[in-house]
């Protein structure tokens, strides 16, 4: 019995301790969510970009502008960045995604509590294995380790960057894929529909830009372009025309500006049906500081309002 104990006891010592030296050593120094974590704390950029994939593909960080949009952020942990950001005294504009598909059933109640514990310095152990960004992945790094060594040694991909890649662009797919392609999407993103969530949800997030307002942060809301099968898609789906008729609403009514480009891009420049491809981030990043910030931006610098 105390053989059999001392062997478990030597074995859970010796995964934890390899574990370590994996995740500190060999896969924290390029893994893209410490890089971004360190973007966000360090950068001290006026203007700030904030919310999912849609902006992490669509805004090159500049002199003008720090994209922090990170694929599939939620709502509540985008509202709590935009506090956060405001707060430390960095923004003096900040640029927020609002999109019904933010409002999608599998992310609207996704509070994403661990990530931000992460992302906010709130939770972090000494032993990074165990932090919650590389322990839900842990066994597949030993997986990897084992099976193709190079794969964890090579240089990983940021937040923007993961979503840069597109092996085939979109519009070179037949027709009939394209539209498959935007409809499948759509239902996955399909909004809830107007009731006591949603509801929730706007009056959170008005409240925080209202707040970050208060304190004297520029706002200025964008809906990013998707291509034209995700909208004909849509068109088709009441919820995400009564979403957003309801956020327009409230933007109006509240005087903060509302810039919708979903149509101002032309499908050959998208990776997917709602995801602008890496050719279009420097157009679409003018586009919303033109539109958004227009009087603030001067022309003749880097991503400066187009001309």
């Amino acid at each position: 019995m105390l053989a059999f104990l001392a062997v478990f006891v030597g074995g859970v010592f010796t995964f934890a301790l390899g574990s370590e030296l994996l995740i500190r050593y060999v896969v924290a120094p390029t893994d893209g969510f410490e890089r971004y974590k360190a973007e966000f704390r360090n950068t001290r950029a006026p203007v700030a970009a904030f919310g999912d994939s849609h902006v992490a593909a669509a805004i090159e960080t500049t002199a003008d502008i720090v994209n922090l949009g990170y694929p599939a952020e939620t709502l509540p942990l985008m509202m709590s960045k935009v506090r956060s950001y405001a707060a430390a005294g960095h923004a003096k504009r900040a640029i927020v995604q609002l999109s019904p598909q933010q409002f999608a059933i599998y992310r609207a109640d996704n509070r994403q509590d661990e990530m931000a514990a992460e992302l906010f310095g709130q939770s972090e152990p000494w032993l990074k294995f165990i932090q919650p960004h590389f322990r839900r992945y842990l066994l597949e790094y030993w997986s990897t380790l084992i099976k193709d060594p190079a794969r964890l040694t090579g240089s990983k991909a940021t937040a923007q960057e993961a979503v840069r890649s597109e092996p085939v662009r979109f519009s070179e797919l037949p027709v009939h894929e394209q539209r498959n392609s935007a409809e499948i999407r759509v239902q996955l993103h399909m909004p809830l529909p107007p009731g006591r969530t949603v509801d929730q949800l706007t009056s959170q997030l008005f409240g925080t830009l209202d707040d970050i307002r208060s304190h004297g942060v520029e706002v200025c809301i964008v809906e990013y372009p998707v291509s034209s099968f995700y909208r004909n898609a849509t068109e088709r789906a009441p919820s995400f025309q009564a979403l957003r008729t309801r956020v327009h609403q409230l933007a109006n009514d509240k005087g903060i500006p509302f810039v919708d480009i979903t149509d101002r891009i032309p499908d050959s420049l998208f990776a997917d049906p709602d995801h602008v491809a890496a050719a279009a981030r420097d157009l679409v990043t003018r586009l919303v500081l033109a539109e958004c910030f227009a009087s603030a931006i001067d022309p003749g610098r880097g991503s400066s309002a187009p001309r």
